[in-house]
This record gives structure tokens, C-alpha cells and sequence, in this order.
């Protein structure tokens, strides 16, 4: 079995609650515009079980031509309030004479809550031809508000017989304000506010075999997404209950950013799949906007690279003689036109850290380190379940170029006929990342960091200014032009 099916774990974004779907009885019903809507509904009648319901997949007005689904929500929401969370996992259902755009466009209105890709009824899920994971989504905010904070759905009600019927669902740990794993080009525009971005990699365009055979054909695709900004603002969101903590009996907010290194503070991720056989590249551009909290990048090799080289089908020895394939992941961000960032830029991969058998969060012994016959350390179980500091990176450089610089430094490979130990000692400064991170200012935007950031490139231009104060910034290589200032203040550290 191809091993883009092993299990994935990443952070809180799997929502953990079955759900059942309520259709639409006529498919001119469900335009909201001008109206307050719900996304979960309890009923408990003749019709439906007693149970908590959701309506909140969008879908265009043609059910039964060329769609599967119509739809609870028509995907062009105007001068609304949307309470709960809205799901695209319908909106393109793959089948080849669907004639819908892919997309959804939300103007002069507020989610109380977020957009999501994903499908809220667990494994009930049914009906969606694969040719939708193909179809990028366009999804355009404009003057509007999408801001991460709903928590819950919670019903307290009685039964006939006076009893307690209560129901709750938590759906704070699915994500930030906008959540998908599908390519998306999304625009934010005209005084919008959006409380967090998270962008993961859902789907792959597959290797045949890889280059160590010679059937192998590795596939060119790239899973690409965009972001637009141009006078709003985006925050960081929240994967946490804001509702268990207050400061005079207020809550907190998705947007708040602490400074501390929490997930809570990321404003926008991207984070590639390590199973995918396609690099994940993702393009921000800010304009005259502000972005307040941390962008986060993740990136590992993709499946079919070999890091510590491979032998191939090209001689007869056993020699390594090939790194594989890796499609170069980036991210690119890019404040334009007095734009304005305050947060830090993290490099991290995934890691395989340990077993957790039951999945409660932690991990059980399963190796005996010192042969006393009692289990005592972790070991991995092939579900990555963590993230560390940089993009995977290699120093061993057979049939791949050099493609960045390591802050750390690299050493030689032991050769078993010397004496001299190799591994031991640095060689230089140049390795393969499987990821890029380049970050650029221009027309006089300004960047502030906090905590550490770890990048490859910054640009900084056209009277732009990044201040790196009470935080430590890492980046390969550091560009200033037109008249940019790069301001070391106290307790400031640059590196480079």
C-alpha cells in the first residue's frame, strides 16, 4: 500500500465528533444572504432522532444535474451573520459534467466562526467523485469578518418527561478562521478581518515507483496556494477553548497573541504532507494590511527522496548513487504598499517522536534500552506526532544540488578506510532543504519580529524596516535596498 494512506496527525485539526447531514428540500432555499444563519441545529420530532444536526455545506442550485449534493448554504453569501462553521467538502463533488465553479465568495458579512474543507460527519463522508481533489478552490472575502471565535454548539433543553437533554460540540481545536487542505487562491480584501489561516496538503499527484528502478516517473505537479491581502487584516486564530479563561469576566479572543510559542499565536500555516510525492508551495502577498501573530511553515522530503542517498538500477555496484526525488517546498511572503507584520517567521518539519497507541497524547514505553526486560523509552510507530526546529535538510549531495545554507554547519561522511573521523568535523555550510522560506518587504512596509525566526531569504526594500527586538532573527542571506533599514534594538539578535 502506497504510504500516503498511514495515519497523519497534525495538531488539533481532526474535528472528533460524527455529525449528521440535514439536505435541502428545495434547492432555491438556500441563499442566506440578508439573514442570520446557524450551521448546527438540535431537533428531536418525528423527523430526526434526538441528536445535534449541521447544515452548514455550501453548494450551488442545480442538485440533481450535475452535483450530488445541493447544498445547505448558496456559495455567494451577501450581508449575512453565520454562526458555527461553513464547509466547501461538497461545493465541487468531482463528477465530470459538473459545470459549478469552485468557488465561494463572502461580502459585507460576519462568520461567527470559521471556513473549513473538511467533513463533519466523520467516516460517513459519501458521494464525492475523486476528481474533486483536483479542482482548486477561489475563495474571496470581502468587508467582512471571519473570526474563530465559536467554541461550541451547545443544546440544554428537557424531554416530555421533564429529563435533561443536552448536547454539546466542540469544534474550537478544527482550526483557525479559514482551514483547508485543498489548493485554494483566497482573496481578502477591503477591510476584512480574518482570525487565522490554515493551509494543509490533502492530496498528491503520485510517483510511479521511484528513480531507484527504472519503471520510475516522478510527477511534476506542485500543490500551489495564494493569498491575497490588500487593506484588511489577518490575526493569529486559536485551536484552543477560549471560553476557560477571562480578565474581568471577558473571555479571550482567536485574535489575542500572547508572545509565547503556542500554536494559539500563528496567523497563518502552511503545512506540507510528509507522505505527499509533490512539493507544497505557497505565495502570500500583503497590501497597505497588517498581519498580527506567527507564519508558520512546515516542511519535509517528499516520500520517494532519500536523504542518505539510495542505489539505483543505473550500475551494478551497491554504491549510492542517488538522492531521489523532492519537489523544493516554499513559502514566500510578501508585504507590500506600507504593510505591516508583527510576529515571527518559524521553519519546522514533522517528526516521528514516539507510540501512542490509544491516542491520548502520550506516549508508552515500548523499547528496552538496557535489556533489564522492562520497557523504558519511546519508539517511533510511523504516525508523525510533532514538529521541530527547520525544513528537513541533507549534506549528502549525490545527484541534487545544494539549494541553502545550514546556520549549524554540516560534516564530512565517515569513509571506513581512514582513521580520521569525518563525522566528527565541519566540511562547510551548503545542504538540500526540502523546504524555502524567503520573506520580502517592500514600498515602505515594516516587519517586527518576536520570538526566533529561521529563514532562507530576506529582501528588504524600498524604504522598508524590520526591527528585531527581544527576539532573534536567522536568515541565510539579508538584502537591503532603497534607502531599508534593518534596526538591532535591545536584546535583539540577527544572525546571517
Amino acid at each position: 500500500m502506497h504510504s500516503w494512506k498511514k495515519k497523519l496527525v497534525v495538531s488539533q485539526l481532526a474535528l472528533a465528533c460524527t455529525l449528521a447531514i440535514t439536505s435541502q428540500a428545495n434547492a432555491t432555499t438556500n441563499d442566506i444572504s440578508g439573514t442570520t444563519y446557524n450551521t448546527f441545529h438540535h431537533y428531536n420530532d418525528a423527523t430526526y432522532a434526538d441528536d445535534v444536526y449541521y447544515d452548514g455545506y455550501v453548494g450551488w442550485n442545480n442538485y440533481a444535474t450535475d452535483s450530488y449534493y445541493n447544498g445547505d448554504i448558496y456559495p455567494v453569501i451577501n450581508n449575512a451573520r453565520v454562526n458555527g462553521v461553513i464547509s466547501t467538502y461538497y461545493l465541487d463533488d468531482g463528477v465530470t459534467t459538473n459545470t459549478n465553479a469552485n468557488s465561494l465568495t463572502i461580502k459585507n458579512s460576519t462568520i461567527h466562526g470559521m471556513i473549513t474543507s473538511a467533513c463533519l460527519e466523520g467516516t460517513d463522508c459519501v458521494n464525492r467523485d475523486t476528481g474533486y481533489v483536483y479542482d482548486r478552490l477561489a475563495l474571496t472575502v470581502d468587508n467582512s469578518t471571519i473570526d474563530d471565535n465559536y467554541e461550541h454548539y451547545t443544546y440544554n433543553g428537557t424531554y416530555t418527561d421533564g429529563t435533561a437533554d443536552t448536547h454539546v460540540v466542540d469544534v474550537y481545536g478544527m482550526g483557525t478562521a479559514i482551514t483547508l487542505d485543498q489548493e485554494v487562491d483566497l482573496s481578502i480584501v477591503n477591510n476584512s478581518h480574518v482570525a487565522g489561516i490554515t493551509l494543509t496538503q490533502g492530496y498528491e499527484w503520485e510517483d510511479i515507483d521511484d528513480n531507484t528502478v527504472s519503471t520510475g516517473v516522478n510527477s511534476s505537479e506542485v500543490f500551489n496556494n495564494t493569498i491575497n491581502v490588500v487593506d484588511s487584516t489577518v490575526t493569529s486564530g486559536s485551536l484552543s477553548d477560549e471560553g476557560t479563561s477571562g480578565w474581568f469576566g471577558n473571555t479571550n479572543n482567536a485574535s489575542d497573541y500572547s508572545g509565547s510559542y503556542t500554536a494559539d499565536d500563528i496567523a497563518i500555516a502552511a503545512i506540507a504532507h510528509p507522505y505527499a510525492d509533490n512539493a507544497m508551495q505557497t505565495t502570500v502577498n500583503l497590501s497597505n494590511s497588517t498581519l498580527m501573530g506567527d507564519v508558520v511553515f512546515s516542511s519535509n522530503f517528499d516520500e520517494n527522496f532519500f536523504p542518505n542517498g539510495a542505489d539505483s538500477y543505473r550500475d551494478t555496484d551497491a554504491d549510492r548513487d542517488t538522492n531521489g526525488w523532492d519537489g523544493t517546498d516554499r513559502m514566500d511572503v510578501t508585504l507590500n504598499n506600507g504593510s505591516k507584520w508583527v510576529g515571527a517567521a518559524m521553519s519546522v518539519h514533522m517528526t516521528d517522536t514516539g507510540t501512542d497507541a490509544d491516542g491520548d497524547g502520550v506516549f508508552e514505553y515500548t523499547v528496552d534500552t538496557n535489556g533489564d526486560g522492562i520497557l523504558d523509552a519511546t519508539s517511533p510507530d510511523g504516525v508523525y506526532d510533532s514538529y521541530a526546529v527547520g525544513t528537513e535538510a541533507t549534506a549528502t549531495l549525490i545527484d541534487i544540488a545544494a539549494n541553502s545554507l545550514w546556520p549549524l554547519s554540516t560534516v564530512g561522511v565517515d569513509n571506513i578506510y581512514t582513521d580520521y573521523s569525518e563525522y566528527n568535523h565541519i566540511v562547510g555550510n551548503e545542504v538540500y532543504q526540502s523546504g524555502l522560506f524567503n520573506v520580502t518587504l517592500n514600498t515602505g512596509s515594516q516587519w517586527d519580529t518576536t520570538k526566533t525566526s529561521l529563514i532562507d531569504t530576506l529582501s528588504i526594500n524600498s524604504g522598508s524596516v524590520v526591527n528585531v527586538a527581544d527576539s532573534t532573527l536567522v536568515s541565510d542571506t539579508i538584502g537591503l535596498t532603497g534607502g531599508s533599514a534593518l534596526n538591532i534594538n535591545e536584546d535583539g539578535h540577527v544572525a546571517t
